[in-house]
C-alpha cells in the first residue's frame, strides 16, 4: 500500500511540476530529480532512522561521474601505512634495566583499529606487544642489538611490516648510587644477576644488608635442618637430639640432654656456613647447661675446638668417635685453649658470640657445667651466614 502511494505521489509531482523547470521527471524506466538554479535537494530520514541508496544487481552509486562502490572496495583494499621512517626501519635506543614504552604507529586508510604482531626476529627479552598498540617492558641489562619485524593487520586482513631495530647499552649497576651496604664492594656484571656485592666477612645478602652476627641459621626449622641431621652422643634417657632446637618444647619442654660432660649435640647444616655466635635455653635451673665448648667440622670426620685467640688452632684437633668420649690431641695449646661458652640456668635464652667466625657444616655443643645431681639439658640455634664470600686470606 505504501509503495502505491508512492508512486502515486511522484505522478502528482510529474504532472504538478513539469512546467515549473521539470524538477521531477519520469523517463520510464528512469526518474530525474532536479532544482532550479541555486536550488538544494535534502534527503533526511526521521529519528533513528537511516537513508539508503540501494543500487540493483551489477549497478553501482555514482557521485559526480565517480563511482562511490568502486571507491569504497578500493579503500577497503589498502593496506595500513607505517609513519616515516628511515629506509632501514625504526630505531630504538635503550640503557639496560631501563623500563621502556614504545608506541606502534600505522594508519589505516578507514581509520579503523588494528591489531600488531611479531612476525620475524626476536625483541629484547621482557618486551611484549600490548593490545593497545605499545610494545612495553624493561630491557635486560646487556650490550645488544634486536632486530625484529612487527606486522600491523587492520579489519580486513590487510598488513604491512616495519622492521624495528633496538640498541641496549649495559648499564654500570654500580654507579651513580653504589647498591651495595655495610662496606661492601660493588661488581658490575652481565647477565641475569645486573651487579655482584663482595661483602665484608660479617654481612651477607644481595646486597650486603644481612648480619651474620644476628642472623639465625633456623635451627628450630626442620625444613632447614630435618630431623635426620640432628644427631647426638651419650643421650639422656628419651630426650632426643631433634628436641635441641631453640623454643622446642620437646622432651617435657627440656630439650636435649646428656648424661654427662661427655656427652654432646651435633646439628649438620647441610652445607658449610659462616658461624659467628650461638644461643643457648635451658629447662631450669635444676636441668640446665651453665657452661659449654663447641667444636666444628667441614667433613664431619675432623672436628676441632673454638679456641681463645690466642690459641694455636690445631692444639685441639680430635677424631669423632661415637662409642667413646673425644680424645684430645697431644699438642699443647698455648695460653687461652679451648674457648668456654657462658650458657644459661633457665629457658632465658643466652647468646655468645665466638672469638672469630668459623667456617663449619657440623657443630658440636659440649656441655661444660651443670647441676652435679642432674644432667645437663639445652635447646639451641646459631648465628651466621650460609653464603661464601671470596676470602683474600685462609680460613680460620
Amino acid at each position: 500500500m505504501s509503495a502505491l502511494r508512492f508512486v502515486l505521489l511522484l505522478s502528482v509531482l510529474g504532472s504538478g511540476f513539469c512546467d515549473l523547470g521539470g524538477i521531477l521527471q519520469i523517463h520510464y524506466p528512469d526518474i530525474s530529480i532536479e532544482t532550479d538554479a541555486n536550488g538544494n535537494i535534502t534527503m533526511q530520514s526521521g529519528a533513528d532512522a537511516s537513508v539508503y541508496l540501494i543500487p540493483g544487481p551489477g549497478g553501482s552509486v555514482f557521485f559526480d561521474g565517480e563511482d562511490l562502490l568502486h571507491l569504497i572496495k578500493v579503500i577497503n583494499g589498502l593496506p595500513p601505512v607505517w609513519r616515516a621512517h628511515s629506509p632501514t626501519g625504526f630505531y630504538k635506543t635503550a640503557f639496560g634495566g631501563d623500563t621502556v614504552s614504545v608506541k606502534l604507529e600505522a594508519i589505516d586508510a578507514e581509520n579503523n583499529t588494528m591489531y600488531y604482531k611479531l612476525v620475524a626476529g626476536t625483541m629484547p627479552p621482557g618486551l611484549t606487544i600490548r593490545g593497545d598498540g605499545y610494545i612495553v617492558g624493561q630491557v635486560p641489562d646487556v650490550d645488544a642489538i634486536y632486530s625484529f619485524t612487527i606486522r600491523a593487520i587492520n579489519v580486513n586482513e590487510k598488513h604491512a611490516d616495519a622492521v624495528f631495530r633496538m640498541q641496549i647499552i649495559e648499564r654500570n649497576q654500580c654507579l651513580p648510587t653504589d647498591p651495595c651496604q655495610n662496606g661492601g664492594f660493588c661488581i658490575d656484571q652481565s647477565g641475569d644477576i645486573p651487579y655482584k656485592c663482595i661483602c665484608d666477612l660479617s654481612f651477607s645478602g644481595m646486597n650486603c644488608e644481612l648480619s651474620c652476627r644476628s642472623n639465625s641459621l633456623q635451627i628450630n626449622d626442620t625444613s632447614v635442618v630435618p630431623e635426620a641431621m640432628m644427631s647426638a652422643y651419650l643421650t639422656q634417657e628419651n630426650f632426643t637430639a631433634t628436641e635441641g632446637r631453640l623454643g622446642s618444647s620437646g622432651g617435657g619442654g627440656r630439650g636435649w640432654c646428656g648424661a654427662n660432660s661427655y656427652a654432646w649435640l651435633q646439628i649438620d647444616l647441610g652445607r658449610e656456613a659462616r658461624i659467628f655466635g650461638a644461643i643457648i635455653q635451658s629447662y631450669s635451673n635444676d636441668y640446665y647447661t651453665g657452661s659449654y665448648y663447641i667444636s666444628y667440622s667441614t667433613d664431619g670426620n675432623n672436628f676441632r675446638y673454638v679456641e681463645n685467640q690466642n690459641a694455636t688452632q690445631n692444639a685441639t684437633a680430635f677424631a669423632t668417635s661415637t662409642t667413646t668420649a673425644p680424645r684430645t690431641s697431644t699438642s699443647s695449646p698455648t695460653a687461652g685453649g679451648k674457648f668456654t661458652f657462658s650458657g644459661s640456668t633457665s629457658t632465658s635464652r643466652a647468646t655468645d658470640y665466638l672469638p672469630e667466625f668459623v667456617i663449619a657444616r657440623f657443630v658440636r655443643f659440649h656441655p661444660v657445667s651443670y647441676s652435679s645431681s642432674k644432667y645437663p639439658c639445652m635447646r639451641v640455634d646459631l648465628l651466621g651466614c650460609f653464603d661464601q664470600p671470596k676470602l683474600t686470606g685462609t680460613s680460620p
